[in-house]
């Protein structure tokens, strides 16, 4: 087996929460539907149509036929049009030639009813005043909000064009001012200082009257730590009103500028976690709770790569319990002693309970064929890709796994991903694949966990013993050992059923794939017990799936879109690693002649590079055939 050939854990992960989802929003969303018709009030029966077809001709001498008040509804209609119409050419009957010493300019507009006073020509024409009629007047609207009310272009009307017109013009001279400050402060020596110091960019907004406001964000993940937004009065600041002298708003930006935290988003939410618990063992009531369980809070944190843990200990000093911090979310997980996620601590609060999709503004479901990739990552690191193609004509869902050492212009697959931006990587992904990739569904390895955990586990049964004597695991007296499970059924958690999923038990990758299809369907089955008094179930899932996984789908379209797949059967076990189709190499060897390879691989200071994998021959029709006798796309 060639080196990418790993395990599918996260390819399974991603599957899960697909399958899962379109199981899960399948019943429920069917047993919802069913009850809100059982709930909706009963509506008055339909009316009898007519004995005979003359009957509704007879129905026409009767003056409360609904004929009868058609005709009434055209001729109130016809007279409103005129009335419109006749206002109108009264107001373009006015003698409005004070509106040239304004610069203004009276001009029609879509509707009847309205007309619009511009200034300036081509690009640079503005729309200041609109006027609409409304009943008897017509309503001019200046650019500040104000209006007034007039039956004719009289003084009244000159003069209110005159107060709001100067009033526009010194807000403008006003709002050039701030611009060309923005425009010096963003160029300034020390605002480029201390951009470098504290590893930030600046980008600046526009439209087409120019520049708009400053967007100071991290380089790191494009975050925003600051905003100035200009505004009809001045500037404003992450929101908030500059109410001082403009001259004093430089000084104030920068020193707001050396004061943000511009670490990464992880890092903040991961010590406001951290300071939450913290802070409750500090309150007295809290310790009392701790103290009558007889337990005691660990004077330091320890921490792997996914969590930081503050231990809850017994008498004697050992691990019963912690409250872990989760990296990059600052979630925080109750665990038990062998650090086996119980809960969300703020699910148990009843944050979990969010109201089901409103589907009616999901858009439209692709009617036929589409083609979704599942991508697992972990810490930024994506680990395993799986083109889902949908064929929903015949029922099928096909499944291939594409090695992410593939090396595509430079670099291997998977690290465009995260590299060069989602929808660039769904591209290179259908040149590679010979066919349009329309969607991706990432998610995290914690995202399983979570699932399995929310759904209250799941029952496997293993026909065969599994032993991983690579896989070290804690048991419940404490002890360490390897993972071992002889052939029987077990209600796993969501730890369990990872470390199943994770464990090389086989001699291969495709039994680990099997072994991972079986715990998949284990959770369609699971999902598939659920009603509609299980609503709180199906809450807690759809806030994993909203937060822990992303999609190019907006999630109502994504659960309508599933959903509809719930009955689709599953064609999966393809793989691109197969020795017709690639070969590996690295990447040190491209473009070397056959006298240069055989040094370099004799050489033992040669850079040999990454270990990567290309198609025979360097030939990528082989794999879009392939994958086109796969989908039979």
């Amino acid at each position: 087996m060639y080196g990418d050939n790993q395990n599918l854990l996260w390819g399974a992960i991603a599957l899960g929460l697909f399958l899962f989802l379109a199981s899960l929003t399948t019943v429920s969303l069917v047993k919802i539907s069913r009850l809100e018709k059982r709930l909706a009030p009963e509506t008055a029966a339909p009316l009898e149509p007519s004995a005979s077809p003359g009957a509704a001709a007879r129905g026409g001498t009767d003056p409360n036929s609904p004929f009868y008040r058609a005709l009434d509804l055209w001729e109130e209609k016809r007279a409103e049009e005129r009335k419109l119409a006749e206002k109108t050419a009264a107001l373009e009957g006015e003698d409005w030639t004070f509106l040239n010493k304004l610069g203004l300019e009276l001009e029609k507009s879509s509707t009847l009813y309205t007309r619009t006073l511009s200034r300036g020509s081509g690009k640079g024409k503005r729309l200041l005043f609109s006027l609409e009629l409304m009943d008897e007047n017509w309503v001019l609207t200046a650019p500040s909000g104000n209006t007034l009310a007039f039956a004719r272009a009289d003084r009244r009307v000159e003069s209110f064009l005159e107060r709001e017109t100067a009033l526009w013009e010194e807000g403008e001279r006003e709002r050039a001012a701030w611009e060309s400050l923005l425009e010096e402060t963003a160029r300034n020596g020390e605002t480029v200082r201390l951009l470098g110091l504290k590893g930030c960019r600046l980008e600046e907004i526009r439209d087409g009257e120019g520049l708009t406001g400053l967007v100071f964000m991290t380089k790191s993940e494009g975050r925003p730590v600051m905003t100035v937004t200009l505004t009809g009065e001045g500037a404003a600041l992450d929101g908030v009103p500059f109410e001082g002298n403009r001259g004093d708003f430089p000084a104030l930006l920068r020193t707001r500028l050396s004061e943000a935290d511009t670490r990464e988003e992880g890092e903040i939410l991961l010590d406001r976690g951290v300071e939450r618990i913290r802070a409750l063992y500090g309150d007295r009531e809290f310790l009392k709770a701790l103290e009558k369980r007889g337990l005691t809070q660990a004077a330091e944190p320890r921490e792997d790569e996914d969590f930081v843990y503050l231990d809850l200990l017994d008498g004697e000093g050992s691990r019963q319990a912690s409250f872990a911090v989760k990296r990059h979310t600052g979630e925080i997980h109750i665990m038990d002693g062998r650090d086996v996620p119980l809960a969300d601590v703020d699910a148990l609060a009843g944050e979990d309970a969010l109201p089901l999709p409103d589907l009616s503004s999901a858009g439209e479901i692709p009617s036929d064929g589409f083609t979704v990739l599942l991508v697992g990552y972990h810490n930024r690191g994506t680990d395993t890709m799986i083109l889902a193609h949908v064929n929903r004509s015949a029922g099928k869902i096909s499944l291939v796994s594409i090695p992410r050492d593939l090396w595509w212009e430079g670099h291997k697959l998977n690290a465009y991903f995260f590299g060069s931006g989602k929808e660039e990587f769904l591209d290179i992904v259908s040149e590679i694949c010979g066919m349009r990739v329309d969607y991706y569904l990432s998610v995290d390895m914690y995202a399983f966990i979570d699932v399995v955990n929310a759904l209250g586990g799941i029952d496997v049964t293993l026909e065969r013993e599994v032993r991983d004597p690579t896989y070290r695991i804690v048991r419940e007296d404490g002890s360490e050992g390897t993972l071992y499970y002889p052939p029987g059924t077990y209600h796993l958690d969501g730890v369990e059923a990872l470390r199943l999923a994770r464990s090389r038990h086989g001699s291969n990758d495709f039994e680990r794939s099997l072994m991972q299809q079986k715990i998949l369907g284990a959770l369609r089955e699971r999902a598939g017990d659920l009603d509609v008094t299980d609503l709180a179930t199906y809450g807690r899932f759809l806030r994993i799936a909203s937060e822990q996984t992303e999609s190019n789908m907006p999630f109502p379209a994504l659960v309508k879109t599933l959903a509809a797949l719930g009955r689709c059967t599953l064609d999966g076990g393809y793989n691109l690693n197969d020795e017709s189709l690639i070969y590996n190499t690295y990447s040190g060897y491209l473009n070397l002649s056959e006298a240069e390879l055989a040094r370099a691989k004799e050489s033992e200071d040669f850079n040999r590079g990454q270990w990567i994998l290309l198609p025979l021959h360097d030939d990528w029709d082989l794999i879009r055939e392939r994958i086109r006798e796969i989908t039979g796309g």
